[in-house]
């Protein structure tokens, strides 16, 4: 069977599944894959097979519409999460990859939070996808002075499944930066639950190696770099966590003990945002 014709009977599968239960699936991307024989190959070349291709592509359609991921913007999110950097794009490394960088130092897990946190991330990443027209990204996680706080294996796991489940081959590698020598145990951990074909994407690197995969003029000042894009921005009409809390009828306990949490995370970004003034 040729090419075309595999994309073709992938493409009737899929559209099948739909038909008979529109309510699960992720629009955007059914209308992407229709018209756009990229959004197929990509998941045949992640699988090998029509079958088990088109059945990956089922299950990601069903789970960006659990997370309502074409429905969102940047306002359903606290502004707090745009104010400390915790996920954001920012220039190329010097391959040309669309870059995604996280601080993994800033997450905590807070139960009310947890969905919404899920979907920011599936959100910034969906969004450096779009923008590379997903033909190639890369994530930089950087890990300075993690420690077990920060540390939920669960989460783990299901974000390095849901970034080779959303962008199959689009990933090309994921950068982790200044792993401590106390989470290496951990790490351990996290990659014996990592599928095979993810496993290999990540690598490692440490201090000035950084500049191997991007160029100081492009790498955010917090890394060691000279980039004065200001990725602190917060976009128009986020609400702030309190206000974002309250709309959700969430205890005013409850927020001011996220926010508490919160507060050193905070003040070392406006720090860092300061340093691009001078």
């Amino acid at each position: 069977m040729d090419e075309q014709s595999k994309i073709d009977e992938f493409r009737s599968i899929v559209r099948k599944a739909y038909e008979s239960d529109k309510e699960s699936f992720d629009l955007d991307l059914i209308e992407l894959m229709e018209k756009d024989d990229w959004a197929i190959r990509r998941y045949l070349e992640r699988r090998k097979t029509v079958a088990a291709g088109a059945e990956m592509l089922i299950n990601t359609l069903k789970f960006r519409n659990k997370y309502n991921i074409s429905q969102m913007s940047d306002v359903n999110f606290p502004a707090e999460y745009f104010k400390m950097g915790l996920v954001f794009d920012c220039t190329k490394d010097k391959q040309g990859n669309d870059l995604m960088y996280m601080r993994h130092r800033f997450y905590r897990k807070f139960k009310d939070l947890d969905l919404i946190w899920r979907q920011f991330l599936i959100y910034q990443m969906d969004r450096i996808d779009k923008k590379s027209n997903r033909k190639g990204m890369a994530i930089i996680v950087d890990l300075n002075n993690i420690s077990m706080d920060n540390t939920d294996l669960d989460y783990a796991r299901w974000g390095m499944k849901t970034f080779g489940d959303c962008c199959p081959i689009s990933i090309n590698y994921v950068l982790l930066y200044n792993l401590p020598r106390v989470m290496i145990t951990v790490w351990n951990m996290v990659k014996s639950l990592l599928p095979k074909d993810l496993a290999h994407l990540m690598k490692f690197c440490n201090g000035d190696e950084i500049f191997d995969y991007v160029d100081r003029k492009n790498l955010p000042k917090y890394l060691g770099g000279d980039c004065q894009l200001n990725h602190y921005q917060v976009p128009a009409d986020c609400l702030p966590l309190e206000e974002f809390g309250h709309q959700k009828d969430w205890s005013q306990k409850h927020i001011d003990k996220i926010l508490k949490t919160w507060k050193p995370y905070l003040e070392k970004a406006e720090n860092e945002m300061k340093l691009l003034q001078q």
